[in-house]
C-alpha cells in the first residue's frame, strides 16, 4: 500500500496564495521532521523560508514567529519537511550558514513528550510542577 500526502504550504509573500502539492509515501519511510531555524533577519518571511528549505525537499509549513504585542519579527521560526533524511540534509547546509545578511541556526526542533511536535508552555510547565 502507498500513502499519499496532501499538504498546503502558505508562501505569504506580498500576495497570499496557497501551493497545494501531493506526493507519494513509501509506508515505514513517514518521517517528517520539525526544524527550529534561529536568528532571522527582523525581514524574513514565510515564503523566504519556503523558498530556503525548498532546495532540499518537500515542505509542510514554513513560519516565521510574530510577536503578537509589537507584530513584528521575533527572529526565529519552524518548518515542517515530509522526510526526515531531506530535513537533515537542509540541517547539514543551511546550519551557521548566511541568510538574508544573518548567520543563521537549524536544529531538529525540540517537542514535548506530552505532544510530539509542540514545545511546553509556560502554563504547562506551571501545571506540571504543581503536581
Amino acid at each position: 500500500h502507498k500513502i499519499y500526502l496532501h499538504f498546503l504550504t502558505d508562501t505569504c509573500n506580498f500576495i497570499d496564495h496557497t501551493r497545494v502539492a501531493s506526493r507519494i509515501v513509501e509506508p515505514g519511510n513517514v518521517g517528517i521532521m520539525n526544524l527550529f531555524v534561529g536568528n532571522l533577519s527582523p525581514d524574513t518571511t514565510n515564503g523566504d523560508l519556503l523558498k530556503l528549505f525548498n532546495e532540499f525537499g518537500y515542505v509542510l509549513s514554513a513560519r516565521v514567529i510574530i510577536d503578537p504585542t509589537t507584530g513584528r519579527s521575533r527572529q526565529f521560526g519552524f518548518v515542517s519537511m515530509a522526510d526526515r533524511f531531506e530535513a537533515f540534509d537542509a540541517i547539514d547546509n543551511l546550519d551557521m550558514t548566511y541568510f538574508q545578511g544573518q548567520i543563521i541556526s537549524v536544529k531538529e526542533a525540540k517537542g514535548s513528550k506530552e505532544t510530539p511536535g509542540k514545545s511546553p508552555t509556560r502554563n504547562d510547565r506551571r501545571a506540571k510542577n504543581k503536581q
